[in-house]
């Protein structure tokens, strides 16, 4: 997670939300809940079927975009 933090300082200037990418598998299938560092920046943890088409990866962003905006 601390690496996620530094990349979202540096990449973000500290504000918004950063993603983790990362394979999923039978014990990690669904998206965790947000980690929140500060009041200005976000972590999430997605998992990615490196098996299908990777425009499901794109649905699941779009489909977290009005969470992430509220």
């Amino acid at each position: 997670m601390y690496q996620m933090f530094a990349y979202g300082h540096k990449y973000l200037k500290g504000t918004g939300t950063v993603y983790l990418i990362y394979p999923k598998h039978e014990h990690f299938n669904q998206p965790l809940p947000a980690f929140r560092f500060d009041d200005e920046l976000t972590v999430r943890v997605i998992p990615y079927d490196l098996i299908k088409d990777e425009s499901a990866l794109i649905d699941q962003v779009l489909t977290m975009l009005p969470e992430l905006s509220g």
